[in-house]
């Protein structure tokens, strides 16, 4: 991670699983409103974007975090190897390396748990380990390092020290919305903070000034905009809520729309097998009767005749509508 693209990538990861999981949040929160069920809080969520029934319940989110896990393993062996001796010899990137094996292992546990091969809550145990150990790591990664980037390194590890506290406690109660919706945010807050680290330490613009390690105006400023971080995920997760409630209530509307339309459609095809421009039409009930010469005429319900089998001829009686 000595790098710019080196906290970015691990940012992205971090903003993307915790955007999925609040949106994944919320739209279990109003669907329970709507169905007056308990809300329950899970730590999978299938893609219900997918088609298809089998599709949508479909959980990916352990192959991810294995898949991209192993990519952070791979670039952090390749950056970590000297390239004239062909070594391994960087002990940032063995523990970066070790931060990414513990997420690829709470991947196997959230398959083991998907799978009912482990007890309940053994996702929640992978996650809460992984992050545990990312915070023991970054803990004890700052040695011989300027003040600037203990500090901001120690704030991250506040996050992350937070983050497992709420996975932990939302695996003991999981009847609640709110820890989720929290662990979502956490998680957004660890992944634009990984993006500031990059931008503080390592800019990648043309001709910006570097921040000087050893100013307390320095180290004012970056706790600052962590708070400003904070704010900003709060704000997102705001809006992603209202625009998740915007969303359910127009296909709530949508639906009960199209079901008063389906009913309003049989109810007008009912009335009109029984009625013709304003009679009814006496075609149920018909009983066979003796006509006069032996002959057999039909007769419904009303007591019109409407066959008669002598002449071969076809007769409707049509009475007003009864109101």
């Amino acid at each position: 991670m000595g790098s710019f693209i080196g906290h970015a990538v691990p940012g992205s990861f971090f903003f993307l699983f915790g955007l999925w999981w609040l949106i994944q949040v919320m739209r279990r929160h109003f669907l329970c409103r709507q169905t007056r069920q308990r809300f329950r809080s899970t730590l999978l969520y299938p893609v219900t974007c997918c088609s298809g029934p089998r599709m949508r319940e479909v959980t990916v989110e352990p192959f991810v975090k294995m898949v991209l896990s192993g990519c952070g393993i791979v670039v952090e062996i390749i950056g970590g190897t000297n390239h004239v001796s062909h070594r391994f010899d960087s002990i940032g990137n063995a523990q970066h390396i070790t931060m990414y094996f513990f997420f690829a292992l709470s991947g196997v546990f959230d398959l083991l748990a998907m799978k009912g091969l482990a007890p309940e809550g053994t996702d929640y145990m992978g996650v809460a380990i992984a992050l545990l150990v990312e915070g023991v790591l970054f803990k004890f990664h700052l040695f011989g390092r300027n003040e600037l980037d203990v500090l901001i390194h120690t704030l991250l590890l506040y996050v992350i020290a937070f983050s497992a506290l709420v996975v932990m406690l939302e695996a003991a109660y999981r009847k609640t919305a709110l820890l989720p919706m929290l662990r979502a945010v956490m998680t957004m807050i660890q992944g634009t903070w990984f993006w500031a680290l990059g931008i503080i330490l390592y800019n990648p613009m043309p001709g910006a000034q570097p921040w000087d390690p050893e100013n307390h105006r320095s180290l004012m400023l970056a706790v600052v905009s962590f708070s400003w971080h904070v704010a900003a995920n709060i704000a997102i997760a705001i809006v992603v809520g209202v625009v998740v409630a915007c969303c359910h209530r127009n296909k709530v509307q949508y639906s009960n729309l199209n079901n008063l339309s389906l009913k309003s459609l049989a109810s007008s095809e009912e009335s009109e097998s029984l009625t013709g421009n304003g009679v009814v039409v006496f075609r149920d009930m018909e009983e066979e009767v003796e006509g006069e010469g032996g002959g057999k005429r039909r007769k419904n319900g009303g007591g019109h005749v409407i066959r008669d089998d002598d002449n071969n001829s076809d007769i409707e009686f049509q009475a007003p509508v009864r109101k």
